[in-house]
């Protein structure tokens, strides 16, 4: 959750309008808290209550430097809230204070939704290192229980205060209600990535099943949520936000940016979605927003994550990125990764697409065919390949049409305007810096603590 019944102070430059970020970010929330600290003691408790809250947000998005401030920052919060509702209980009551006393619940909800987001990014990170000893597999179940207790402790805050708010603003009766389906989303979120990592036992044979059915549910949750907000209207860089966590989850990125292995169930939902948010965001917020980053990154990822293609005859079956594809002459060019592969072809190869057989999940469509014609130029993605018969089974974006074996000749991968011609390059550049910067960053928080220690 990210709107704040009381607004965003600070969030962005009051004259070029940018979003402040980072370390920046981070310095004007501390300042912004400070100057709220005389303010604990009486009515106006709640901007108090409001600054530490937005410290614990500032900080969530450089968690990899501040992860022992934010555990320290979060338990302020929590008592800080405590604290504000026992003053608000003896005070007369009115509209503002009533009004006020519903912002603090709905602060006391954000909250632990937060801290379950970081506990779960905790766990995530915990989990790709996991190396099967006993005290880690321990420590992951206890920061899992943790999420779930925060995830679960938001949704009781939540619905105690929807069942006293009902005759109070319609607008924020609105918002709780959209609320309550992001709160569902996280916790099927957490559910589908860990739970049957964590069941007692071993899995059952409908183990697969249920994650499966457990991801449906997660992505309907987010779908609804996406929905809400732009029917709410109640902000562009919200409804980006949701936007932008749907579509994630819709083409298998998880809300930690690790790409996992599921197969899009509708590749073309997920592209018509990808190229409205990387358009609208660009328009709404600017072409240097993170969000409009985001969703740069969100397309880049759809499109070239299945664009790959393995030379015929690789006895290996060595995938490699198809970067270009060469309209006059009629060939894909191929950038080489293994090294075996570049010591005997080079950095790049071009190849006739009859010569490269496809990944499952590549976006393509079908040309030259004569025996069905009413299928050139139609939009699919690739579903496997027949050893066999030689030919790739393609599904189409029209439902009304049924999946067909087509020759790889006869099949060509799609490149979009949106794209910038060297995407996947700056983006394997960036990640490196990124994660160059957060383990000078964790090196520095760590030496930091043991001189404070």
């Amino acid at each position: 959750m990210t709107h704040l019944s009381m607004g965003r102070p600070w969030e962005s430059c009051s004259n070029c309008k940018q979003w402040f970020s980072g370390k920046w970010r981070v310095d004007i929330a501390a300042e912004f808290k400070r100057s709220t600290e005389g303010m604990v003691n009486g009515l106006r408790v709640f901007r108090h209550v409001t600054a530490v809250a937005w410290m614990t947000k500032s900080l969530l998005s450089m968690q990899g430097s501040f992860e022992l401030l934010i555990e320290d920052e979060f338990s302020k919060l929590f008592s800080l809230i405590e604290d504000a509702k026992a003053v608000y209980v003896h005070t007369v009551s009115n509209a503002v204070v009533d009004y006020l006393q519903a912002s603090l619940g709905q602060l006391l909800v954000e909250a632990h939704s937060n801290y379950a987001m970081f506990i779960s990014s905790k766990l995530t990170l915990a989990y790709q290192c996991f190396r099967g000893s006993d005290s880690e597999y321990d420590r992951m179940k206890s920061l899992y229980h943790k999420c779930r207790k925060h995830s679960k402790l938001a949704s009781t805050v939540h619905d105690t205060l929807f069942s006293t708010m009902l005759t109070m603003d319609s607008f924020m009766n609105r918002q709780l209600e959209v609320t309550k389906v992001q709160l569902n989303a996280q916790e099927a979120g957490l559910e589908n990535q860990f739970a049957a990592f964590f069941a007692e036992g071993k899995p059952g044979d409908d183990s697969e099943k249920k994650k499966q059915e457990s991801r449906e549910k997660e992505l309907e949750l987010l779908r609804q949520k996406y929905e809400h907000h732009r029917d709410m209207k109640i902000g562009g860089a919200n409804v980006f936000s949701h936007g932008s966590e749907y579509l994630q989850r819709l083409i298998g990125i998880s809300r930690h940016c690790q790409l996992d292995n599921t197969e899009n169930t509708d590749h073309y939902l997920a592209l018509d979605l990808a190229l409205k948010m990387l358009r609208e965001s660009r328009q709404v917020l600017g072409s240097i927003h993170p969000l409009h980053k985001s969703a740069k990154f969100n397309f880049g990822m759809l499109v070239t994550k299945y664009r790959r293609g393995q030379i015929c005859g690789d006895p290996m079956k060595r995938m490699s990125p198809i970067t270009r594809y060469e309209g006059d002459i009629d060939m894909y060019v191929l950038k080489m990764e293994d090294e075996g592969l570049i010591d005997k072809f080079g950095a790049e190869i071009a190849k006739d697409p009859e010569d490269v057989t496809l990944h499952n999940g590549a976006l393509v469509k079908c040309v030259g065919l004569n025996k069905a014609e009413h299928l050139n130029e139609k939009r699919g993605w690739i579903a496997g390949y027949d050893d066999k018969k030689e030919r790739h089974l393609v599904k189409f974006e029209d439902k009304s049409l049924k999946q067909a074996l087509v020759k790889p000749a006869n099949i060509r991968v799609l490149f979009f305007d949106d794209e910038e011609p060297d995407w996947y390059e700056k983006e394997m550049a960036r990640a490196a810096t990124t994660a160059t910067e957060a383990l000078d960053a964790d090196e520095e928080e760590t030496t930091r603590t043991n001189c404070l220690t």
